[in-house]
């Protein structure tokens, strides 16, 4: 009898962790914020959904990874220590989301774009990555692009986005594996496809931290329309 009651309690334990790892992941998603948009269902597709993105200031880095995974932690490392206060007025500054990444082509790589160089991440024992990532966070609504201020970095910008912008968006789960990654942006692209819209180049955004339950992840693949 007793033998049977603590199976039955060690079953009920282990039943309640997948319940415990939701319930936190949940708390944590309440507090993760993103720019302001007007969200548009799409009537004929349930695969996306068209977002108006209000205007907004941005911080960006061009960087060497070998996946988006990658260009995210370097990106967020980076562009933390700015929002952190290694900037002109030795400030914090406040970002409104999690980092949006997109790939750059690199045949499309004008003298213009400053790429962190690979040596600022890397030891000399690692290859030097073949790609290279747009990576980015918003900044809260309050700021001016004269207000905002200068990063110590100098890979890194502030950007004004003066003008709406018309995006679909995808929402899909689990980790950010380039095998997840090409499997969904394949489903957003036939669904795009199927309403007269093409899909080119895309942004990945992981709204939630690696470590959420990963059924309760929250990723968007976002292709800009204007």
């Amino acid at each position: 009898m007793i033998q049977g009651v603590s199976k039955k309690k060690l079953i009920v334990a282990i039943g309640s962790i997948p319940v415990a790892l939701y319930l936190a992941s949940a708390a944590f998603l309440f507090d993760r914020q993103s720019p302001k948009y007007f969200r548009q269902e799409v009537p004929t597709n349930e695969a996306y959904e068209l977002r108006t993105y209000s205007p907004y200031i941005k911080a960006e880095l061009a960087l060497p990874a070998d996946s988006y995974r990658e260009a995210i932690e370097k990106g967020t490392f980076e562009l933390e220590r700015y929002f952190r206060g290694e900037n002109s007025r030795r400030k914090m500054v406040v970002r409104l989301s999690p980092p949006f990444v997109s790939e750059i082509d690199p045949n499309k790589l004008s003298q213009t774009v400053r790429v962190m160089p690979n040596s600022d991440f890397l030891s000399n024992e690692k290859p030097k990555p073949n790609r290279y990532f747009w990576v980015y966070q918003v900044l809260k609504q309050d700021y001016s692009i004269d207000g905002v201020p200068k990063p110590n970095n100098p890979f890194i910008q502030t950007l004004d986005n003066k003008s709406s912008q018309v995006w679909a968006a995808h929402r899909f789960s689990g980790w950010l594996t380039e095998k997840n990654i090409q499997k969904h942006v394949q489903v957003m692209k036939e669904a795009m496809e199927k309403d007269g819209l093409k899909m080119t180049n895309f942004t990945l955004q992981e709204l939630d931290p690696w470590w959420v339950f990963w059924l309760t992840k929250r990723n968007y693949i976002l292709c800009r329309l204007s």
